[in-house]
């Protein structure tokens, strides 16, 4: 799983919420990827693909959190794009 946010402080909050969250948890666990990315009508579906894919499996699907804005536009454009 890859989680995004525009703001790399968010990024770093997740990730060090994460670190602590694995010391209580199973250690089998993957925790979820962080990315730092803006998602907006200029973003092409290569860059969006390289930051959201993990290089073990290249099928991915598309959930919006908190899809204030044109987040939620814009991210079913971007996602379309990539199949095209």
């Amino acid at each position: 799983m890859t989680c995004v946010d525009s703001q790399s402080d968010l990024k770093t909050t997740a990730d060090k919420f994460d670190a602590e969250l694995s010391k209580i948890g199973d250690d089998r666990r993957q925790g979820p990827r962080h990315v730092t990315l803006c998602i907006d009508n200029d973003l092409s579906a290569k860059t969006f693909q390289s930051k959201i894919i993990c290089q073990k499996n290249k099928s991915f699907g598309s959930v919006g959190l908190h899809t204030c804005g044109d987040l939620g536009p814009n991210l079913v454009i971007i996602f379309t794009r990539t199949f095209e």
